[in-house]
């Protein structure tokens, strides 16, 4: 049996949604394209990216090479269809297969694992986490840093010839759950809000539901989604589970 999920997305104060979303249980994949603010099209490059991974998953081709060829479709679209101009879209991905999932991310779109405590599991592709890293600025000096914004790795960006995403492999636990999210949510409510909503009563789609409603009254400027997995009911409890599957056959 697939598992549980819950979904939901809003615009926000922006005039369009550049979010994009899938939801496909039956293959076992989630995830979040975020349009790359500041430059053009991005609604209609998360939307490349969305119906490009998700066709190729769903036909049994790898996820790495889906994204690669979601990077390729983006900048073709902007050479055909609109004059060469710079488009680009985040991207977090989610794919669940018996006991194991993978994790892969571009940008700074999401991801959180949630067993009555939230961790992220993600790390940012902007300047400012190449900041942090590099110990030039401290956590607290970076909340309200404008370079947070600033992308360091996207999907269909005229300048890079190819993206590889990040990724990350571990294997579910029974009480555990999913959260992606676009910068929506993350730049506008706090990690220790998202816990305490994600501990509230209620289903998961009320707790969907109050999250983005949370970051609407924080003042969210950007659009919202949110996707928010449970852990198989049934897990497998078998030997090759426990061997990460190479990223060549994602």
């Amino acid at each position: 049996m697939p598992s549980t999920y819950a979904a939901g997305t809003h615009v926000g104060t922006r005039e369009q949604n550049e979010d994009s979303f899938v939801c496909d249980p039956g293959h076992g994949l989630w995830f979040i394209a975020d349009g790359v603010g500041g430059l053009d099209l991005g609604e209609a490059a998360s939307a490349i990216c969305a119906h490009t991974v998700a066709t190729m998953i769903s036909s049994g081709q790898g996820v790495n090479q889906s994204i690669e060829a979601a990077h390729v479709r983006i900048k073709e679209y902007s050479d055909a269809e609109a004059n060469g101009v710079n488009m680009g879209t985040t991207l977090v991905l989610l794919l669940s297969h018996g006991s194991r999932y993978n994790v892969f991310w571009a940008g700074d779109c999401r991801a959180y694992l949630f067993d009555g405590t939230l961790n992220l599991i993600t790390r940012d592709h902007t300047h400012l986490q190449t900041l942090l890293d590099a110990g030039e600025l401290t956590a607290e000096q970076a909340v309200d840093d404008s370079r947070k914004y600033g992308i360091t790795k996207a999907l269909g960006i005229q300048e890079l010839n190819n993206v590889r995403a990040d990724s990350m492999s571990e294997k579910w636990q029974s009480d555990q759950k999913i959260l992606m999210c676009s910068d929506g949510l993350h730049g506008s409510v706090t990690d220790d809000e998202i816990e305490r909503i994600l501990n509230s009563p209620g289903s998961d789609q009320d707790r969907i539901d109050n999250l983005i409603e949370k970051a609407l009254s924080e003042g969210a400027t950007d659009n919202i989604t949110i996707v928010l997995v449970s852990a198989p009911p049934s897990l497998v409890d078998d030997h090759e589970d426990d061997t990460e599957v190479p990223d060549d056959l994602e």
